[in-house]
């Protein structure tokens, strides 16, 4: 009974907090009028450290909705009922990450992005105009590029030495986690675009979304570079001034984070 007031507790803060945020924008959503990515995107990573994937996607689940009931406007109308599934997949791949379970993100994230490809309204490769030649580059050259770092021993490596004992580790850390979890979110974002955009209310067709692709595709990485920095900032921030010793330990001994987590 007592975990199970203190896990209810603990979504309970995490759902409001992240609620919150999401009345504070910070960027534009580009062929969503009126819609804007908020200050909630900079939570996930910290979702996914502290509470894992199940707490953590609870969390982001119950927070989207009581925004809706506070008003706040959806991203995508036509799909409202799962707006909250790109930040949950962000917080799945990040919370199986420190789980020791980073095939399950691997899966994940080469499923959605695969569902990507295989849609027919994905705009595969991007003509780019340098210096009078025109090249042609991969729309999702830079989530391939997560995906390539996500199964490397490079991840494995940090969360092994996630101690937050120096700064530089830390921040190190967070930024690589940072950057595969928003690359896992964004593709999530855009493939519900095309199903709620294309399939469902049909207001884009094949050429419409060429050309927003062409448009996000030039955007999308100073959007998610600074996604990156501010998440990873906020996360090292966070554990930096709890310096939770069970968090060092849970890393050490590969347990869940009890704590947060409702677990003893």
């Amino acid at each position: 009974m007592e975990n199970r007031t203190r896990r209810i507790a603990t979504v309970s803060a995490f759902a409001a907090l992240y609620a919150a945020l999401r009345f504070i924008p910070f960027s534009v959503v580009i062929g969503s009028p009126g819609a804007f990515f908020s200050f909630s995107d900079f939570l996930p990573l910290l979702y996914g450290i502290l509470l894992g994937p199940y707490l953590g996607v609870l969390s982001v689940a119950i927070g989207t909705y009581v925004s809706f009931a506070l008003a706040r406007p959806p991203i995508f109308p036509e799909f409202l009922p799962f707006e909250f599934l790109p930040a949950a997949v962000n917080v799945l791949i990040v919370g199986f990450i420190f789980s020791r379970k980073k095939r399950n993100s691997i899966l994940i994230f080469s499923l959605i992005l695969l569902a990507f490809g295989l849609h027919p309204f994905t705009l595969h490769l991007v003509p780019i105009s340098t210096f009078g030649t025109s090249i042609t580059f991969p729309f999702y050259w830079l989530h391939l590029v997560a995906i390539v770092l996500l199964a490397s021993p490079l991840v494995d490596k940090f969360v092994k030495r996630f101690r937050g004992k120096r700064t530089g580790t830390l921040l190190s850390g967070m930024i690589l986690f940072a950057f595969i979890g928003t690359m896992s979110q964004h593709i999530t974002g855009a493939f519900l675009t095309e199903i709620s955009k294309g399939n469902i209310a049909r207001v884009l067709d094949l050429q419409g979304f060429s050309a927003l692709w062409r448009i996000v595709f030039v955007a999308y990485p100073f959007e998610r570079a600074i996604i990156t920095l501010a998440s990873a900032l906020l996360g090292a921030a966070v554990l930096r001034s709890l310096n939770t010793t069970l968090f060092k330990q849970d890393i050490e001994t590969n347990k869940p984070h009890d704590d947060l987590r409702g677990n003893k």
